[in-house]
C-alpha cells in the first residue's frame, strides 16, 4: 500500500478541547481513535518546538564530540545510537532532576529540555482528565481507576517517556514497502507502543507514516511545526476491549537524503519501566524463537544461546528500528515435533477382514429364485428338529466390508 497525501486528514484542535472543553472535538478525536487508533491535532503554542531548540538539537547530533557534551552513559537512559539512527531518551517529572544529576542529559540541552518536558507533563495530564470525563476510555469516568486499569505509574506524579532521535537516511530514493520487515526496508517497522498513548511534536523530514485501518492505506505524517500526531498504545485498546485501536505506525526511508529529527512523548505503563530496569535488562535469556505481539505480521526473531536481555533489545533496536523501551516481554515459539509411521502396513484386524471378503467374493454364489425361497420358508419347524444334527447349527458371521479407520475418516477440527 503507497502512501498517501494527508491533506484530507482531519485535524482536531487541543486548544479547543483544553480551552473550552469542545464536545465536538473531543467526539471526533474519539472517533478516529474508534477507527485508526491516532489523529493529526493542532499544538498549544507551549508544545510547537521552536527553531532554537531544533537548531541546539541538529549541532548537538551533528557534533563529533558527544561525549564531551555529557558526563556519563547509561544503556537505556540519556544519548544511545545504532547503525541508522542516534537519540536521547529521558523519563520527565522528577526524573528528569535525577538524570541531570547523573549527567545523562547535555549541559547545553539541560534547560530547554526542563521546559518542553514540564509542557509535555501538563499537556498530556490534561488530556487524559477531559479524555476520561467524557467517557472515552471507560463508562463511568475515574482517572484513579483509569490509572489502576491501566496500569500506569502515575499515583504520585505525572511523568512520561521522552524520546528525541535523529535518523541519519543514509537509504533513500526507493519506493517504500507494503509494510517493511527490518531496517534493510525502512527506518522502523511497523508496530503499535505498549504504553496508553504517545504524542508526537516534531517532524523535521518526511518518514512517519500510520496506518489507516479503514482502508489498509499508510497516510504520510505532518511536517508543519504547529500539527503533531496522537497514537494510542496496547493498553489503550486493551482496557477499551479493541473499541479504541492501538495506532500502527512507521517510519520509512525519505524521497531525499536528509537527517530527519524528530520529538514525541509516551504516557508509559509500569510493566515497560519495569521490562528496562538494570535488574530485567541483565537477564539471561532462553534460547530459541521470539515474537512481539505489537509487530502484527512480523517474522520470529531468534534469540542466542545466553544472550543478555539487553543484548538482545540493542540487537533488535539495530534490525529492526524500535527502541527497547517499546518491546514488550518477548513470547516464545515452542518448536512442533513430530512422530511418523509406516504408513504401508495397516492394522492387522484390518488385514484379516479384508483377506475375508475377498476370499467370499471368489466363492461360486447360488441364486435363488422367490420360489425356493418361499418354499424353504414352509418348512416346518418339526421337520428340522427331525433332522439328524451331523454339524452343529452354523452361527451367523457378519463379516465387516474393508473400511478405514474411524480416526482417519473423520472431519478434522480446529
Amino acid at each position: 500500500m503507497s502512501s498517501s497525501n494527508n491533506k484530507s486528514q482531519t485535524t482536531i484542535d487541543l486548544n479547543k478541547i483544553f480551552n473550552t472543553n469542545d464536545t465536538t472535538e473531543i467526539k471526533q478525536m474519539q472517533t478516529e481513535f474508534e477507527s485508526n487508533g491516532w489523529c493529526f491535532v493542532s499544538l498549544p503554542k507551549q508544545l510547537i518546538v521552536n527553531s532554537d531548540l531544533i537548531e541546539q538539537l541538529t549541532q548537538f547530533f551533528e557534533s563529533d564530540n558527544k561525549n564531551t557534551w555529557y558526563s556519563k552513559y547509561s544503556p537505556v537512559y540519556g544519548y544511545s545510537k545504532v547503525n541508522h539512527k542516534e537519540g536521547i531518551k529521558l523519563l520527565t517529572g522528577s526524573y528528569l532532576q535525577e538524570f541531570a544529576n547523573k549527567g545523562l542529559i547535555p549541559n547545553t540541552l539541560l534547560e530547554p529540555l526542563n521546559y518542553l518536558s514540564q509542557m509535555l507533563d501538563a499537556v498530556t495530564k490534561r488530556l487524559i482528565e477531559v479524555l476520561d470525563q467524557h467517557s472515552v476510555f471507560q463508562q463511568h469516568p475515574s482517572l484513579s481507576n483509569l490509572i489502576k486499569r491501566a496500569r500506569l505509574p502515575l499515583k504520585n506524579e505525572h511523568f512520561g517517556m521522552l524520546d528525541i532521535v535523529s535518523y541519519f537516511n543514509d537509504k533513500s530514493g526507493f519506493q517504500p514497502p507494503q509494510n517493511g520487515e527490518s531496517t534493510e526496508e525502512v527506518n522502523c517497522v511497523p508496530h503499535y507502543d505498549p504504553g496508553l498513548l504517545s504524542i508526537s511534536v516534531l517532524s523535521t523530514h518526511e518518514g512517519l507514516q500510520l496506518k489507516k485501518m479503514i482502508n489498509d492505506e499508510w497516510i504520510d505524517g505532518p511536517l508543519e511545526s504547529n500539527i503533531g500526531v496522537i497514537w494510542l498504545g496496547e493498553k489503550a485498546s486493551r482496557i477499551t476491549k479493541n473499541r479504541l485501536k492501538a495506532g500502527i505506525h512507521r517510519v520509512i526511508y525519505p524521497r531525499e537524503s536528509k537527517r530527519r529529527l524528530t520529538v514525541w512523548y509516551e504516557i508509559c505503563t509500569t510493566q515497560q519501566l519495569k521490562d528496562i530496569s538494570d535488574k530485567k535488562t541483565n537477564e539471561i535469556m532462553a534460547g530459541g524463537m521470539v515474537t512481539f505481539n505489537n509487530l502484527p505480521g512480523a517474522a520470529p526473531i531468534p534469540v542466542l544461546r545466553n544472550e543478555r536481555r539487553l543484548d538482545f533489545l540493542m540487537r533488535f533496536e539495530q534490525s529492526h528500528g524500535l527502541t527497547m523501551t517499546k518491546a514488550p516481554p518477548p513470547r516464545y515459539i515452542l518448536p512442533k515435533h513430530g512422530i511418523s509411521f509406516p504408513t504401508d502396513y495397516s492394522n492387522t484386524n484390518d488385514r484379516g477382514a479384508e483377506s475375508s471378503v475377498k476370499q467370499s467374493r471368489l466363492r461360486p454364489r447360488t441364486n435363488l429364485s422367490s420360489k425356493s425361497q418361499f418354499s424353504e420358508s414352509k418348512i416346518s419347524k418339526r421337520s428340522r428338529r427331525n433332522t439328524p444334527k451331523i454339524f452343529p447349527k452354523k452361527k451367523n458371521i457378519h463379516l465387516p466390508h474393508a473400511k478405514p479407520h474411524e480416526e482417519d475418516s473423520a472431519t478434522p477440527t480446529n
